[in-house]
């Protein structure tokens, strides 16, 4: 397995810069299709990087194509059942925490419009983007919710509505960071129902023949989607998708 080691990163790098040049290209393409309001925000003042600083020159999104062909993409299928856009390596890390934790609206926008770019790549077509919600309790001691913020940016991209009202959090819940692996399926478990106000009957049985996309910022066990997913039940075709993928504390351990 060691003599392959080199091997398997080459191949790795060649998927993360497949993936890259991708959303090179759809982001240019689908900038020119956005909203004349997204569009005039950029062409009043120039895009720039959020990471080098320098001229944006991938559209309507402050990045450029450089430093998006360094951040760590995953290849298809990562996360498993639910997929996952990014490893939780810098600078994905640090853009998630400065939006949950400062409140920082600049990654948002553009974790967004990467998580369209490759929902594309992957062929999915939406109908709405559903965010995993707060507890009402949490919310108001946030001011907002994270997953809310990148749900907007990434269906603003795809040109389909945000559904928020749609499921509800019931009941608080202890923080998944906070408990082990183990217990964090049972901490979520039944913490999700769907919202008697936001989708009646009708909606639901139009939803059954659409996908919906429900999508949460990091993902680790997948206990929180897979928990808010249960709600929904098989009425619906559901993709789980998360902005990044973190390794387990147990796996980031030495043994």
């Amino acid at each position: 397995m060691v003599g392959n080691a080199p091997e398997i990163v080459n191949l790795q790098q060649a998927q993360q810069s497949t993936i890259a040049s991708a959303a090179a290209r759809w982001l240019r393409l689908r900038s020119l299709q956005l909203p004349w309001g997204r569009r005039w925000s950029f062409l009043c003042v120039s895009a720039r990087c959020i990471y080098c600083g320098g001229p944006g020159d991938l559209g309507a999104i402050d990045l450029c194509e450089a430093c998006l062909a360094t951040l760590p993409w995953l290849p298809p299928g990562g996360g498993g059942e639910a997929r996952a856009v990014f490893a939780y390596q810098p600078p994905i890390d640090d853009d998630l925490r400065a939006l949950k934790f400062n409140g920082d609206l600049r990654p948002a926008r553009v974790l967004g419009a990467l998580c369209a770019a490759r929902l594309a790549q992957d062929g999915v077509v939406p109908r709405c983007i559903v965010p995993v919600p707060l507890h009402p309790q949490r919310l108001r001691e946030r001011g907002f919710n994270q997953a809310s913020r990148l749900a907007r940016e990434l269906a603003a991209w795809l040109g389909v509505p945000v559904e928020e009202r749609w499921l509800i959090r019931r009941r608080s819940t202890a923080a998944q960071t906070s408990l082990p692996a183990a217990e964090r399926r049972r901490n979520v478990h039944g913490a999700f129902t769907l919202s008697t106000l936001g989708l009646t009957e009708p909606e639901l049985s139009g939803a059954s023949r659409a996908c919906i996309v429900l999508l949460d910022d990091v993902l680790t066990t997948g206990a929180t989607l897979q928990a808010a997913g249960a709600a929904f039940g098989a009425a619906v075709s559901l993709q789980r998708w998360t902005v990044a993928m973190a390794m387990p504390a147990k796996m980031a351990k030495p043994t």
